[in-house]
C-alpha cells in the first residue's frame, strides 16, 4: 500500500520598489554664470547687474545671482529660481541686451528666463541655456567659486538673437560656465545625491503544493 503525502514549501519573496524622494524647498544660496564666449556678432562692450545680482568680474563677464526659491529633489529633479535679478550687456551703439529671471530646470537640463532689448521684453520665460549635469560631479555643480558646468545656447535665446540682431543660428554654441549652490530646507543643506531608495515588502508564496492519492 502506498500512502499519499502532500508537500508544502514556503518561501519569502522580497519586492524591491522605488520610494519617491521628497522635494526640498530652496531657502537661499546663489548661482554664478561666467560668460566666457558671448556671440561675437553682439559686440558686447561691458555689463551691469540689476536687482540683487552683482558683476563679479568683467573679463570674462561673471554674474552672481541670489536664489529666491524653487524646490529640489536631487541634481536631476527640481527647479532653482533666481528671480528679480539679471545682467544687462552693453552693446556698441549704446544699446543693451538683458537676461534675467533665471529658472534652472534640473528635470530638463536647461535654464529659462527673460530677454530684453533696451529695456523692452523680446522673450519671456524662454529657453536660454542647456547643460548636462552628468558632465560634472555634484560637488562641482555647486561650486560657485569655480563654475565648471558648460552652458550652450538654447533655442529661445538663439531665435531672439536672430530676430533682433540678424545673427545666424547660435543654438548649441558654447557660451559659458555655470554653478549653483541652493540652500535647502530649514537647515540649509546641499543638493542630495540621486541615490535610489528601496523598501522591502515581504510576502509568502506557496510553492510546490502537490498531493498523491492513496493507492490500495
Amino acid at each position: 500500500m502506498l500512502r499519499s503525502f502532500s508537500t508544502l514549501s514556503i518561501s519569502a519573496v522580497v519586492l524591491v520598489l522605488p520610494v519617491a524622494a521628497q522635494a526640498i524647498p530652496v531657502n537661499g544660496g546663489a548661482s554664478v554664470t561666467e560668460f566666457t564666449n558671448l556671440p561675437a556678432g553682439l559686440n558686447v562692450t561691458g555689463a551691469t547687474a540689476f536687482g540683487q545680482a552683482t558683476v563679479l568680474s568683467t573679463s570674462p563677464i561673471t554674474v552672481n545671482q541670489p536664489l529666491t526659491g524653487g524646490d529640489v529633489t536631487n541634481i536631476n529633479l527640481g527647479q532653482i529660481n533666481a528671480f528679480a535679478s539679471g545682467v544687462n550687456f552693453q552693446l556698441s551703439g549704446g544699446n543693451t541686451l538683458g537676461l534675467s529671471n533665471f529658472q534652472t530646470q534640473l528635470d530638463f537640463h536647461n535654464i529659462v528666463g527673460d530677454i530684453t532689448y533696451n529695456g523692452g521684453l523680446i522673450g519671456g520665460s524662454v529657453s536660454l541655456f542647456n547643460f548636462k549635469t552628468n558632465s560634472v560631479s555634484l560637488a562641482a555643480f555647486q561650486d560657485v567659486a569655480n563654475p565648471t558646468l558648460k552652458l550652450t545656447i538654447a533655442t529661445g535665446l538663439s531665435n531672439a538673437l536672430t530676430a533682433q540682431f540678424g545673427l545666424p543660428s547660435t543654438k548649441g554654441s558654447f557660451i559659458g560656465l555655470y554653478a549653483t549652490n541652493p540652500l535647502l530646507g530649514d537647515n540649509g543643506s546641499s543638493i542630495p545625491a540621486p541615490e535610489p531608495t528601496t523598501m522591502a515588502l515581504f510576502g509568502l508564496s506557496l510553492l510546490g503544493l502537490g498531493a498523491l492519492r492513496r493507492r490500495r
